[in-house]
């Protein structure tokens, strides 16, 4: 995975380096093999994971108020005991 990074990162102005080639990688529609099919599979399940923990983050709604409440209860608790 480094040697194809460092093949697409080449500077075309170095003078000693290769000349640069244009690779195509299809991410689209590339199917894993059978030796990583599980692997393929756990981090797919994964991802999926993270995508709906996500979206619970981004629709928490915080309990300041709720917590601001019942700090104050306690408080006066407190105080008439």
């Amino acid at each position: 995975m480094g040697n194809l990074l460092r093949l697409l990162s080449r500077d075309a102005a170095d003078c000693c380096s290769l000349p640069k080639t244009d690779i195509f990688v299809d991410f689209e529609t590339s199917r894993p093999t059978e030796a990583e099919a599980e692997l393929y599979n756990e981090a797919e399940e994964m991802l999926n994971e993270s995508k709906v923990i996500l979206e619970k983050l981004r629709e928490y709604k915080g309990a300041t108020k709720e917590i601001r409440y019942v700090i104050y209860v306690m408080r006066l608790h407190v105080h008439t005991v």
